[in-house]
């Protein structure tokens, strides 16, 4: 027994297997379809009874089904051919059988498409002489179409004199393992998206759906985005806070506060470059030798930096020519620095 949909079915088995499927309808979609038929022709048997069937299986082996049922002919005085149709196999062996089922339930028959070029059996007909169940060769297997599920239901596989058509027509498949479709049933709850994906048009509308509200998630998400604001580059205001700063000074006319400041700041380049402890230019000429290495500046120039640099801290006041001297020496040693 299987209960699960087509496209979830195993590999191709190895040995051939019987497939019945019985229903009021057969509403397979194109994929579940080809599985189907694939199925076929690496040789399994497929049998189905339905009173309604289409799409591409339809459309592949080329019949249709059409409804002779036409209402009750006023001529007519037997009740059960007012009311029944007769059912009768074409095979000899049961050419003395016949089997009654009421019009409303089993009025439809196949007719073969006009364009279609595959060819069937005929295996039992109607009083109408139309054919109710054929027989397609299909590849490797075989395909048995009914037109009514209804001898298989519990009503008459219990009746005595019409349990033998289901027999009869189940007996053309071959002795081999069976799968018997549980799963494509009239009144199986299914998914809501399973349910869309089995209707063509509902399929369509579902992806086409999805589709537009992509689109609608690119397109509108970027018409709707904020809008990033430009921002000016920043300026460097390091040269006009220094050009602040010496106006300031020059305004006040303190030139030796000025050096005071050039100098704490040699000092702290000379502790972060150089890793050394100088706190004023009153220093030894040991840590002037080590400066002078460390810096690859020449010994010459480290010592007169130092002594104008002791000398200006000596002071109260120093001119502006001084400040210009020194401020170059600073600058001078500044260039010439490795580090």
């Amino acid at each position: 027994q299987n209960s699960s949909p087509i496209y979830e079915w195993d590999d191709i088995p190895e040995t051939a297997e019987n497939l019945i499927f019985i229903n009021s309808q057969l509403n397979l979609d194109p994929f579940e379809t080809e599985i189907l038929l694939d199925r076929v022709d690496y040789g399994d048997d497929l049998f189905i009874a339905v009173g309604r069937i289409g799409g591409l299986l339809a459309d592949t082996l080329g019949i249709a089904m059409t409804t002779g049922f036409s209402g009750i002919p006023q001529s007519t005085s037997d009740l059960k051919t007012l009311t029944q149709k007769e059912f009768r196999f074409t095979n000899p062996a049961f050419s003395d059988q016949s089997w009654f089922f009421p019009k409303i339930l089993s009025g439809s028959y196949f007719v073969q498409s006009d364009s279609s070029e595959v060819s069937y059996t005929v295996l039992a007909t109607d009083d109408g002489n139309n054919p109710v169940f054929i027989h397609i060769p299909f590849g490797e297997g075989n395909i048995f179409l009914l037109s009514t599920p209804f001898p298989f239901t519990n009503y008459y596989m219990r009746d005595v004199e019409q349990y033998t058509f289901a027999s009869h027509a189940i007996s053309y498949l071959q002795n081999q393992p069976t799968l018997w479709d549980a799963y494509y049933k009239d009144g199986i709850n299914r998914s809501r998206l399973e349910f869309i994906l089995t209707s063509p048009n509902l399929k369509s509308a579902w992806f086409i759906s999805l589709l537009g509200i992509v689109l609608f998630l690119l397109f509108y998400g970027r018409r709707v985005q904020r809008i990033i604001p430009i921002l000016p580059e920043p300026n460097n205001t390091s040269i006009e806070f220094a050009r602040t700063i010496g106006r300031l000074h020059f305004l006040q006319g303190s030139h030796a506060e000025l050096l005071q400041k050039k100098a704490q700041f040699f000092y702290a380049y000379l502790r972060s470059n150089l890793s050394l402890s100088i706190t004023s230019a009153d220093i030894s000429s040991d840590m002037k030798k080590d400066i002078a290495q460390r810096s690859g500046v020449p010994n010459d120039d480290v010592n007169r930096l130092f002594s104008s640099l002791t000398e200006a801290e000596q002071r109260a006041e120093i001119t502006v020519t001084e400040l210009k001297q020194i401020s170059q020496q600073i600058d001078h040693f500044y260039t010439q620095t490795k580090r």
